[in-house]
């Protein structure tokens, strides 16, 4: 009986499985027991507050995947100054997932300086003269016939746009990530066949808050926000970048490539664009389309959605008929989802900037997403501007001089400006002085005087696109004719823009009280800025001589009015600055060497400064200039 016994333990023994080391791995399955698993750009494990992810066997130089990766914040501070606000995006990175034994590395790769070379030993020594930047790193949980399963938890949780850096350089005190306050978000993880979105409600702690975080956080020692990842798809093969031009107005993007010959320069740029192609019969393949956040109440949302269309004339006389739109969110749809340009309506405590920018494809300048923020309180403070101009009784009526209207048709502007940006196009600060013919200048409102000392606001704010636009989405989107030389092709677009007597003036050329562009001015009107001033100084007199309580709402407190009265007061400030760079002043055009000969620089004629000095010493009562 006791060798029965004994031989039936051994046959037990011989076909039990042996036992996993104590401390081992776990298996796939242990590794993923309780998670939802969900296909898409890699398969996603996603529990109450953890997200995991199949990454793919290593190729040959051990990388598993390559995306472009950013980091934004889907929930900001509310605070301008201190500038956390929601939408606010990490810089985009070509972001390669490295095996080594073990471990999985997240390293972004350094695309600022390159090889343009099939050699690959040239690629290789350039590649290695030059850091890159290891994010993130995480153990390998388990191994399936698939590829290796990583938890994404802790960067997902992580500081990854920076918060505690901005809250300390805006001197709003010394802030740490709490990890025991910061958890993963799981009903906010998406997973599609292009994107992988994660989200999770972070929180900063500080013993120093300062006052901006007071004023914003219910508790200034806990900033609680959400911080949002995206993991992007590569681009598909055939996308053509196109060369910036200096006369042109485009985004670009430099790079130095070490594989040009001796006798060119290291130093290329790259501008920023979205892909737009068509096919055979002409037919947009994938159009641009501009979602507006859900958020923006009426009318503020119809003024935005059509002010942002008024691309769509631009596109569709560059080649494009459909190729873009502008439509509200699907219901659902989160904002900082990679596939949708999304135009969104941020809320802070104070007024502040809107914004338009990018997340585009580090190598080749391809737009992968347009991100707008557009400030909500800026709308507000204009009808105010035009209430301490015009009066209240108006406001609400519906009429051509309502405040509101007057309000919604500048906010119009501002969505077709900010769009611009994400488009590819920074400012044209020349503009005004050109006949308002681009929406990438900041418009000053043109209120004009009346023979019976009233004020006219029919031309307020432009309406449309402008002309300047028209040409620089050619430049930009334009599709080469088959045979063509592109760099015939595109120089014959900023030729005939020169031609057409359009003026291009930078921001370096116009902001800086330093610049010394003549006709590169912010917030200005008219090709005349002395005739201008003199007439700014008259529509300021109007106002303030009617300025009292008819200028607060019913039942305002008439304290208020010192609020009211700072922008009529300085109505005028801004053409000031306009007149005055006429005051040792230069005009002239950009140029490329080899291509049509640019206009020399050339000093403000001295009767033109003479009669801006007359003008800025004593606008009222000398005679136009």
């Amino acid at each position: 009986m006791t060798r029965l016994v004994a031989a039936l333990l051994l046959l037990v023994a011989a076909c039990t499985p042996p036992a996993k080391p104590k401390g081992g791995p776990p298996s796939f399955a242990e590794a993923t027991r309780g998670l939802n698993a969900r296909e898409g750009l890699v398969p996603t494990f996603v529990g109450d507050a953890e997200v995991k992810v199949l990454l793919p066997p290593p190729g040959g130089d051990g990388v598993s995947l390559r995306v472009i990766y950013v980091a934004s914040l889907g929930a900001g501070l509310g605070s301008n100054p201190v500038g956390l606000d929601r939408g606010r995006t990490s810089d985009p990175v070509v972001l390669a997932f490295r095996v080594f034994g073990d471990r999985v590395l997240a390293v972004a790769e350094n695309h600022a300086f390159i090889a343009d070379t099939t050699d690959g030993d040239e690629q290789r020594a350039v590649r290695e003269s030059f850091a890159e930047s290891a994010i993130w790193s995480a153990k390998i949980e388990a191994r399936g016939p698939r590829g290796l399963l990583v938890d994404l938890s802790s960067l997902v949780a992580s500081d990854a746009v920076g918060v505690a850096e901005r809250l300390k350089e805006a001197g709003q005190g010394d802030f740490r990530l709490d990890a025991e306050r910061s958890v993963v978000d799981a009903a906010a993880t998406l997973v599609f066949p292009t994107n992988l979105e994660a989200e999770a409600i972070v929180t900063f702690a500080s013993d120093n808050p300062g006052s901006e975080v007071d004023a914003t956080a219910p508790v200034a020692g806990a900033v609680t926000l959400r911080m949002h990842h995206s993991f992007v798809k590569l681009p598909d093969e055939g996308y053509t970048p196109r060369a910036p031009d200096p006369r042109m107005a485009t985004w670009s993007f430099p790079y130095q490539n070490y594989a040009a010959p001796l006798n060119e320069s290291l130093v290329r740029e790259v501008a920023i664009r979205h892909r737009l192609t068509t096919d055979d019969e002409g037919q947009v393949v994938d159009p641009i389309v501009f979602y507006l956040d859900r958020g923006t109440p009426e009318p503020i949302r119809s003024a935005l959605i059509e002010g942002a269309s008024w691309w769509a004339e631009a596109f569709e006389e560059a080649g494009f008929p459909g190729g873009y739109r502008v439509e509200l969110l699907p219901e659902g749809a989160h904002p900082l989802d990679a596939r949708y340009n999304i135009i969104q309506w941020v809320h802070r405590q104070t007024r502040g900037w809107s914004y338009g920018n990018a997340i585009w494809d580090p190598r080749t300048g391809e737009i992968i997403k347009g991100i707008v923020s557009l400030g909500s309180l800026r709308l507000r403070h204009d009808r105010r501007i035009f209430e301490g101009l015009l009066g209240t009784a108006g406001t609400g009526s519906g009429a051509p001089n309502d405040p509101v209207e007057l309000a919604l048709a500048r906010v119009r502007q501002l969505a077709a400006h900010e769009v611009g940006h994400c488009l590819g196009f920074p400012h044209n600060m020349g503009a005004s002085q050109n006949r308002r013919s681009s929406v990438m200048d900041y418009p000053a409102p043109l209120i004009r005087p009346t023979s019976e000392g009233a004020l006219d606001t029919s031309q307020a704010y432009a309406v449309g696109i402008g002309d300047w636009d028209k040409l620089a989405v050619e430049y930009l989107y334009r599709e080469v004719p088959e045979g063509k030389d592109p760099e015939v092709f595109l120089d014959g677009i900023a030729a005939r823009a020169a031609s057409e007597g359009h003026t291009f003036v930078t921001d370096d050329h116009s902001r800086p009280i330093s610049s010394a562009h003549a006709r590169g001015s912010l917030w200005d009107n008219g090709d005349d800025p002395v005739a201008m001033l003199r007439e700014t100084m008259r529509v300021r007199r109007i106002a303030l001589d009617r300025f009292g309580p008819g200028n607060l709402t019913p039942g305002a407190p008439q304290s208020e009015l010192r609020d009211v009265l700072v922008p009529v007061y300085l109505y005028h400030r801004y053409q000031v600055d306009a007149a005055a760079k006429l005051l040792g002043g230069y005009t002239w055009r950009y140029g490329v060497t080899g291509k049509a000969a640019p206009t020399p620089v050339e000093p403000v004629p001295q009767e033109r400064q003479r009669a801006a000095l007359a003008a800025l010493l004593c606008p009222r009562s000398r005679p136009s200039g």
